[in-house]
């Protein structure tokens, strides 16, 4: 499933009183999940001569984010700088639309381009911030049901679904929240993957009685998966590039001493973490 992780920072919490600074998207695809760091990403920051905030919000960007007002001073309206682009905040839905078709999303027989959001409390906050804000969104549709990542974290006897620091911490995964729009879209991917990626995944070991007549280019690391799927054991190999292949031995192809097999592109960095939290 293609889903699209958003984040907004504003300058407050009430969306009548408060402005949007900064949106970021990153679309993700369960089925076909590549390397973190090669998504597709969308930054924005919203241009406006005055903004209406909140003494907290304020000393919560001071603290996270000092820099975000003197980049919106400085950049100039529709300019890319950083990755980043600067516009009004009514031209968003034109800049996304442009973004989604360009990475694959394509509108169905209607023209509508129907969007699955996926967020820490996205339906309670961003969406709901976003759709206030904006009244006119095109051929763009935002879909009824949104993924958030905390109910995957719940555990019998909270009180309340955790916050992304507990989220984290639940997942042996050592990371600031740094309240930057782009860095906590991709940090709601990391914690989505590492529940609903991570359990195809058994015990990685380095393989060592790897079959001496089969060699294979030296940019990929080889591990073995114990009693993976149906408990058969599982060859698993890496290249530097965070690319994945999965195999049971029993379906290596033999061809000039070399493996001959589709290659599943996977993230390196939640398989180094799985292996260090393994490790530990």
């Amino acid at each position: 499933m293609k889903y699209l992780s958003i984040d907004i920072e504003t300058t407050g919490l009430d969306f009548k009183k408060c402005d949007i600074i900064q949106f970021a998207a990153v679309i993700d695809d369960l089925e076909n999940p590549k390397p973190i760091w090669s998504l597709p990403k969308l930054k924005i920051y919203f241009k406006k001569k005055y903004f209406k905030a909140t003494a907290q919000a304020l000393a919560l960007h001071a603290k996270f984010n000092p820099d975000i007002f003197e980049k919106i001073s400085k950049i100039k309206e529709h300019e890319e700088k950083e990755d980043a682009f600067c516009i009004k905040l009514k031209d968003l839905p034109i800049y996304l639309n442009n973004f989604l078709t360009k990475n694959g999303f394509e509108p169905d027989e209607k023209n509508i381009i129907s969007i699955t959001a996926c967020g820490k409390n996205v339906a309670s906050f961003d969406l709901r911030f976003l759709l206030k804000k904006i009244k006119k969104w095109g051929n763009l549709k935002f879909r009824h049901r949104s993924m958030d990542p905390a109910i995957l974290y719940y555990e019998i006897g909270d009180k309340e679904l955790p916050d992304m620091k507990t989220c984290f911490e639940r997942a042996n995964i050592k990371k600031e929240i740094t309240h930057d729009a782009c860095e906590d879209a991709l940090d709601v991917i990391r914690l989505i993957r590492y529940k609903l990626l991570s359990k195809e995944k058994a015990r990685f070991n380095p393989l060592k009685n790897f079959p001496k007549n089969l060699t294979i280019n030296k940019e990929y690391n080889v591990y073995s998966r114990i009693k993976g799927k149906d408990e058969m054991d599982v060859i698993l190999i890496v290249n530097d590039a965070g690319q994945e292949t999965y195999v049971s031995e029993e379906h290596f192809t033999f061809k000039t001493n070399e493996i001959k097999i589709q290659e599943f592109e996977q993230d390196k960095e939640l398989f180094k973490e799985e292996n260090k939290n393994e490790k530990n």
